[in-house]
């Protein structure tokens, strides 16, 4: 069984109940990203989770407290649900960014997972 976090009205996610047995293994719950309490549901008995809500900045950041804030929010609630839930992996796909768009990062060093020096740097993207 896959749990489906969806933002309440976000029909844009409304493909993955087209699925292939989306019916028997997809069980959907709306959410609100800054709602801690709305992601404990969807979370519960899950053994890995992808955050893949957090919005990726293409360019300046003209307002870090309209644009980034939440976003950072949002993936706390998750990050934080996860853990007292006892989720066994937690995927957060917005990592990629801040190692990938880092201007000092030496052409000889791998980007990988356990690179967290670049942590900062998504304040500044």
């Amino acid at each position: 069984m896959y749990h489906n976090q969806l933002m309440q009205g976000d029909e844009k996610n409304g493909h993955s109940r087209k699925l292939k047995k989306a019916a028997e293994n997809l069980q959907p719950f709306n959410v609100e990203l800054l709602d801690y309490n709305s992601h404990r549901a969807a979370i519960a008995e899950c053994n890995g989770v992808f955050d893949v809500a957090s919005p990726v900045p293409a360019d300046h950041v003209a307002n870090p407290e309209v644009d980034i804030n939440p976003a950072v929010m949002g993936t706390h609630n998750v990050v934080t649900t996860c853990s007292e839930a006892k989720v066994k992996r937690v995927v957060v796909l917005s990592f990629a960014v801040v190692v990938v768009m880092n201007p000092n990062w030496p052409k000889d060093e791998l980007m990988v997972e356990s690179c967290k020096k670049t942590a900062d740097l998504s304040t500044h993207l």
